[in-house]
């Protein structure tokens, strides 16, 4: 009997924290920039999602590049990734650019993502 509700009280305590989290895993991947190219290759992003979301079971790949300062310069979809592996051409940055590879959109007004890999270029 103890064991029962020591095991309903833990699972409780965990729920505001599960709650709060994304529907999508985070930071399971990296990727690089290389100048000479002007290409960023990402390894390690998810193919299939452990839950489904919005009824769908494979891991849409979007793709963000931000300013220095935090401004959207791009974001788009690219897809889904079977090899884990996505390669992304850009204009060459000025100053330094951040990329991202992130997850579908979520929230009210879609701000809220997860990031599976970023790098800077």
């Amino acid at each position: 009997m103890r064991r029962i509700i020591l095991t309903a009280l833990i699972g409780l305590a965990l729920t505001p924290a599960a709650a709060m989290a994304g529907p999508y895993p985070g930071e399971v991947g990296t990727c690089t920039f290389d100048p000479a190219t002007n290409v960023i290759h990402a390894t390690g992003l998810p193919y299939i999602l452990e839950h489904p979301v919005y009824g769908n079971d494979l891991a849409v790949i979007n793709f963000r590049r931000e300013d220095s300062a935090g401004s959207v310069l791009d974001e788009y979809v690219l897809g889904y990734a079977p090899s884990g592996e996505m390669d992304v051409a850009v204009s060459a940055p000025v100053g330094v650019e951040g990329y991202e590879f992130i997850s579908q959109t979520w929230g009210n007004d879609g701000s809220q993502y997860s990031t599976y890999a970023r790098c800077t270029s």
